[in-house]
């Protein structure tokens, strides 16, 4: 199996534990690409991304537009790197994350440059950490080996 197909069983992994552990609530699916894996586990589902297609267009770096303390489960699959602004992305999604919701992140870390653009940061652990300090990371969890995993999962509770 090609890294690609393993990180993609990964993140279908991580979404299929989330639907077990969180079956129910308001579902947001940030930037979801071809294979729409959250829409495949939860039936609705509203999307969001700067391009349009989704249900909603907005930067996740800045979008009033979507209600704070509003959704229960945020899934931000294979994005944060492509943000210019990471850390200002987690802030957007924790504004809109609800009292006690969950937001699911995933992340490449030692993997190639890849589309769509623009592809700009590889995020290890540390830094997910800090990006997310000032609320709960119920689990993280790395695919590969140290000290350069191939991909990072995590759910932050708000």
């Amino acid at each position: 199996m090609g890294v690609i197909q393993q990180l993609r069983q990964n993140v279908n992994q991580f979404v299929k534990s989330a639907r077990e552990n969180h079956p129910n609530g308001k579902v947001l699916d940030v930037a979801p690409d071809e294979w729409a894996v959250v829409s495949l586990h939860y039936p609705d589902v509203t999307t969001v991304n700067i391009a349009p297609g989704c249900n909603i267009t907005a930067d996740i770096t800045d979008c009033p537009q979507l209600a704070s303390n509003h959704w229960d489960l945020i899934f931000c699959l294979e994005v944060l790197e492509h943000v210019y602004e990471p850390f200002r992305a987690a802030s957007e999604l924790m504004r809109m994350l609800a009292p006690g919701g969950h937001l699911f992140i995933s992340t490449p870390f030692h993997f190639e440059v890849h589309g769509p653009p623009p592809d700009c940061w590889r995020l290890g652990e540390d830094g997910l950490r800090y990006m997310f300090r000032d609320h709960e990371i119920v689990e993280f969890n790395s695919m590969g080996n140290q000290p350069f995993p191939i991909h990072h999962t995590m759910v932050v509770r708000k």
